[in-house]
């Protein structure tokens, strides 16, 4: 199982809530809301922003997100899910989840 990652976003002070947060971003959302925040989620082209579109299994991503355990667990912060649309990767999602410290807040946001 693989998620289509668009980005990592890590070390958010207070743009998801309380603590420290990693934002994971996602490719993909049928919605195409004129209000989008993201509409390069949209792109099918393999590359933004000069990087790589990135495919990762469950267990790589919380091995990245454990770079930051210290400061989820000082902070009361942890994992935010957002996209595109992040319900479109529900199975990855939960798998990530269930391999993530359970002291680490989680969410999902429609960005």
């Amino acid at each position: 199982m693989l998620g289509d990652v668009m980005a990592i976003s890590r070390l958010r002070m207070a743009a998801d809530g309380q603590g420290v947060s990693t934002l994971v971003t996602f490719f993909g959302c049928p919605l195409h809301c004129k209000y989008c925040a993201n509409e390069c989620c949209h792109e099918s082209e393999a590359f933004l922003f000069g990087t790589q579109r990135a495919a990762y299994r469950p267990e790589e991503l919380v091995k990245v997100l454990r770079k930051d355990e210290i400061y989820y667990l000082m902070t009361g912060g942890g994992i935010v899910f957002g996209g595109g649309e992040p319900l479109l990767q529900t199975e990855f999602i939960h798998e990530v989840c269930k391999q993530a410290d359970p002291r680490w807040k989680k969410e999902s946001k429609h960005l």
